[in-house]
């Protein structure tokens, strides 16, 4: 069976492992997309997708295929559809494995039955004409006619992105696999034994090593480090512009610009624009599309290419049947495949190699200025054997 898992690695944990080795067999493989240099909470990756790649293959993943920028700076319905537009376009993806706070698809399927109610939606339509967020509103409209068990399915995150997968699978040869999640909860700030959340790692770098398998890492990127970029960028756009841009709605552009040259650092600003209805996640999305020149028509073209990042033997045997039954261009090589590529792909290509350029001035000032991650015609595939050498 050969199983496809989506996530952001950001960076890889225990965790992952975790989930990964509950499927992993001689008979079973696993395929990865993942988060390149920007991710889902709008952020740069804290290592390079070139380390997150090598950590992936060294600890159970056969081959790590990227999400790019343009995608995977989405709310969770945009992330979970082109993440899985990537999986069915493989061709070989029996089964999509996630973790989620409840561990069982009959409840998660009983979930997307509950939000599919026509009395659900106009209620999530009025908490949202009250300004409401949408998460927000979902939770209040589901409570009101149906029970605490479904509505329990709605307190978490990973629940919710798994519905999305689930919707977005839903008609495919593509069956969901999910456990319930083991340690600590998204976003958690207490570790559990030898599992900690994402955020936790992210906020005691210092301390990864009690909660991340052992891989070599590079050098490491924070986004306050190219705080000046935000400001350059807002600064230099008009209302009428950043209206184009991915998110932007209800007139939050005004709010922005008049919040662009008053802040000292890009957190300052993400908190000066926050209101009710725009989450900090969505505001942090909202500043790196306009950083990357990320507007709602590019956002709406549909995943053009599939890129390999890295393989295992095992993977390399994948990526041949791969080449036989993908509905999508493979590039292994940017600059072969760029050359491949429509004017439509290009622009999604040319936005990652500016998001991979821009990790770059994000790294952190004690970074090795002889790792400096490749740009994307340089970096070649990762070999995971090569590594072990």
């Amino acid at each position: 069976m050969i199983y496809g898992i989506i996530s952001e690695f950001n960076p890889f944990h225990n965790g992952h492992k975790w989930l990964i080795d509950r499927v992993k067999s001689e008979h079973n493989a696993v395929i990865a997309v993942m988060s390149s240099s920007f991710v889902q909470r709008g952020d740069v990756s804290i290592i390079s997708k070139a380390d997150k790649t090598k950590a992936a293959l060294i600890n159970g993943i056969d081959l790590v295929i990227e999400l790019p920028a343009v995608y995977s700076l989405s709310n969770a319905e945009g992330f979970a559809k082109t993440a899985t537009d990537i999986i069915k376009a493989t061709g070989i993806t029996d089964n999509l494995l996630f973790g989620s706070e409840c561990g069982n698809v009959d409840l998660l399927n009983r979930a997307i039955t509950a939000l599919d109610d026509a009395r659900v939606q106009d209620k999530i339509k009025e908490y949202m004409g009250k300004g409401e967020y949408y998460p927000r509103a979902v939770y209040n409209s589901v409570k009101e006619f149906y029970s605490e068990e479904i509505l329990k399915i709605y307190e978490g995150a990973n629940n919710i992105l798994g519905i999305e997968y689930m919707k977005a699978i839903k008609g495919s040869n593509i069956t969901p696999v999910t456990f319930k999640r083991k340690g600590s909860g998204h976003d958690s700030s207490n570790p559990t034994e030898n599992i900690a959340s994402g955020s936790y790692i992210r906020n005691n770098y210092s301390d990864k090593e009690l909660y991340t398998p052992d891989y070599p890492i590079t050098s490491t990127a924070n986004i306050e480090n190219i705080d000046k970029l935000f400001t350059y960028r807002l600064l230099s756009m008009t209302g009428t512009e950043l209206k184009k841009y991915y998110d932007v709605e209800e007139g939050i552009e005004n709010r922005i610009l008049s919040c662009a040259g008053n802040n000292n650092s890009f957190i300052e600003l993400c908190e000066s624009i926050k209101t009710k209805r725009y989450t900090m996640a969505r505001i942090r999305r909202i500043l790196c599309c306009a950083l990357l020149g990320i507007t709602k028509e590019i956002k709406e073209i549909p995943v053009p290419y599939i890129r390999v990042l890295g393989f295992t033997d095992k993977g390399r045997e994948l990526l041949t049947e791969m080449k036989a039954k993908a509905t999508l261009p493979i590039i292994t090589n940017v600059k072969d495949g760029y050359d491949r590529l429509d004017d439509k792909g290009k622009k999604i290509m040319d936005i990652e190699l500016l998001a991979t350029e821009i990790w770059n001035l994000a790294r952190d000032y004690n970074s090795d200025k002889e790792n400096k991650l490749k740009n994307d015609f340089q970096q070649q595939i990762i070999n995971v054997n090569y590594l072990k050498k």
